[in-house]
């Protein structure tokens, strides 16, 4: 079953290589520098969430597994999706268009990763969504009833989740665009009701607050609203970079399957890809944006580097 799937996509990819040469340049350009991006970027977040002190412990560990699971894409999936797109252009190139050396185990591989680990990231930001909604709607009971444990476990059952999913996508190829669509439309669907709910408390308890310290100053539970607002925004950007990159992909897997795979979808298919991958390079930027303690480590860090790089 997997290498139905497998020459499936080669011969997606072949026509692409193909026909849209100049395309599939740009895209393993794009795709090999933005792994480098994702797996630095991702990497120097990590050693800042760490380190990183105020940030609160249950978003600290969904923002880690979001990271692991974004340096897994740019150092595993993107990197092998790049170079398999470059050998098949570069043999295009040279007048072989014998690709079938790459079924059925390596394309096969490199789908079942890239699958597995953007459905990790993919997850992951629709939990921190679900999360933030909690931590919004429950106020104080939020600590007593959502544990550091209990997020461990869900975390543990988001990546057997995944690999479930993968292995399905995998083996079962006359339903894996029916997996894609599922998760992504579910995926996109709580997360975008979970943000316009908590758009609506946050701007509620922000004209609370700035009525109630007009009289007094803020005491212990409004400074924890105000905590949970600033973690919930940081997150709901994160969502909005999510949404760009997400959605269109799935527009054209939708599209694909009901044009009958045509040269054209092909190609705008090929992009919404690349914009899956592109995800994990940009949550990075988001956290040094928001967090000012991450972006503080992170600027130490980098000059740390610099200076190991340039010693005299």
């Amino acid at each position: 079953m997997a290498a139905t799937l497998c020459l499936r996509k080669l011969k997606e990819n072949a026509i692409l290589v193909q026909f849209q040469g100049n395309l599939t340049l740009i895209a393993c350009v794009l795709n090999l520098t933005f792994s480098i991006i994702s797996t630095v970027g991702n990497l120097l977040v990590i050693r800042a969430l760490w380190k990183a002190s105020t940030i609160p412990v249950n978003v600290k560990k969904l923002f880690l597994n979001l990271a692991v699971s974004d340096l897994a894409v740019g150092l595993i999936a993107q990197l092998m999706f790049g170079i398999i797109m470059a050998i098949m252009l570069d043999l295009s190139t040279s007048g072989s268009n014998s690709f079938e050396f790459l079924c059925p185990t390596i394309l096969s591989v490199s789908y079942f990763f890239i699958f597995l680990l953007t459905c990790a990231s993919f997850l992951t930001v629709t939990i921190i969504a679900v999360d933030r909604v909690l931590a919004i709607f429950l106020h104080l009971r939020y600590q007593e009833l959502v544990t550091s444990k209990c997020i461990a476990v869900l975390l543990a059952l988001l990546w057997m989740s995944s690999f479930l999913a993968a292995f399905v996508y995998i083996y079962f190829p006359n339903q894996n665009n029916i997996v894609v669509v599922t998760v992504e439309f579910i995926g996109l669907l709580v997360t975008t009701t979970g943000y316009v709910r908590i758009y609506k408390v946050v701007k509620y308890h922000r004209n609370q607050i700035q009525i109630q310290t007009l009289a007094q100053q803020q005491n212990n539970q409004e400074n924890l609203v105000l905590r949970q607002r600033k973690s919930t925004i940081s997150a709901m950007f994160v969502h909005i970079f999510f949404l760009m990159c997400f959605f269109p992909n799935l527009c054209c897997i939708i599209l694909l399957r009901a044009s009958g795979f045509r040269l054209s979808f092909l190609a705008v298919n090929h992009v919404s890809g690349f914009l899956v991958l592109l995800n994990s390079s940009l949550n990075p930027v988001v956290y040094c944006w928001r967090y000012r303690e991450i972006r503080e480590i992170v600027k130490s860090s980098l000059k740390k580097g610099i200076a190991w790089l340039n010693p005299l």
